[in-house]
């Protein structure tokens, strides 16, 4: 099953799940999730710079008030290239996803989530005053890249909201 295809997905007013790529993520309290206009602009703003490369916007949730916010993406086109992990990350070190003045950029060990095995990066730079942690989880599926950000302020523990997936 495609990742990206309207089939794969499915999300209720308290979780999201893709069957293609075998993960579920549920809201903890007080969150929401974007509606399909802000997916849809971000996944327009995702292919903007994907040079020429397919994908959507899979899922955003965030807590309102809040920094802390959860993005999951695909971006198909990479049949050529192996998917791997040493060529994930070097496809995200060559990427525009990295921040260029962060004051922590370190790739982690791999984490499973699902049917995947994802590459975990941490970044850790300012933005309007805050200091902010993000942590992208990259993958290969098939043809895509698959990518998870959690993001927020380094005091809200982004990372902790690895637990709200199964």
């Amino acid at each position: 099953m495609d990742p990206i295809s309207e089939r794969a997905s499915r999300q209720t007013e308290t979780s999201y799940q893709n069957r293609a790529l075998e993960i579920a993520f549920t809201l903890p309290d007080g969150w929401e999730f974007a509606g399909e206009d802000q997916l849809e602009m971000m996944s327009q703003q995702l292919l903007a710079n994907a040079d020429g490369a397919d994908g959507r916007q899979l899922m955003i949730a965030h807590k309102p008030g809040s920094m802390l916010n959860v993005h999951i993406q695909c971006l198909s086109g990479y049949k050529s290239q192996d998917l791997d992990g040493e060529h994930l990350k070097e496809l995200v070190d060559q990427s525009q996803y990295i921040i260029p003045e962060v004051t922590v950029r370190e790739w982690m060990d791999p984490i499973r989530l699902g049917k995947l095995t994802y590459e975990p990066l941490h970044i850790r730079h300012e933005m309007l005053g805050m200091d902010i942690d993000q942590y992208g989880l990259i993958a290969g599926h098939r043809d895509y890249v698959v990518m998870i950000f959690l993001t927020g302020e380094v005091s809200e523990h982004p990372e902790t909201l690895l637990d709200a997936f199964s």
